[in-house]
């Protein structure tokens, strides 16, 4: 569950119980009625397929369940760029990843250590956060 924001007002509180249903809401039904709207007309298509040749029209359970994704994704980036240093190779896609024995928490000398060994390579930790968040979300 988490509680639902509109224009930095709480308007109410949506859940899923994880058995395959639909969210649910309960607060303000005429602000939820109106957010969700907004993001009917708002949002961008949901955009799926082989040859991105499926489209779904975005609603606010959709993009609330983006939004949780996008929170759960950058709290497993947080914790692996304070465990380890990861790297994108330059023209390649996935994530390389270097931990270091008996580190508990990644210094600006081991990502020096790493962007010596691998200098075309992006490290994630050098980065602005949204930008490693881009990259980390779009190879995991």
């Amino acid at each position: 569950s988490a509680d639902l924001y509109v224009d930095g007002k709480k308007i109410g509180e949506v859940a899923n119980d994880g058995h395959g249903g639909p969210d649910s809401f309960h607060g303000d039904q005429a602000a939820y009625a109106m957010a969700s709207a907004w993001v009917a007309e708002n949002h961008p298509p949901l955009v799926f397929g082989e040859n991105d040749e499926h489209s779904v029209k975005a609603d606010i359970e959709i993009v609330c369940g983006q939004l949780l994704d996008d929170h759960l994704l950058g709290k497993a980036l947080k914790k692996e760029l304070k465990r380890s240093v990861l790297y994108q190779a330059a023209g390649k896609k996935g994530l390389m990843q270097i931990k270091f024995k008996r580190v508990t928490s990644v210094t600006d000398g081991h990502i020096e250590h790493v962007q010596k060994k691998y200098p075309d390579a992006k490290i994630l930790n050098a980065l602005p956060f949204d930008e490693a968040m881009e990259i980390y979300k779009n190879n995991s």
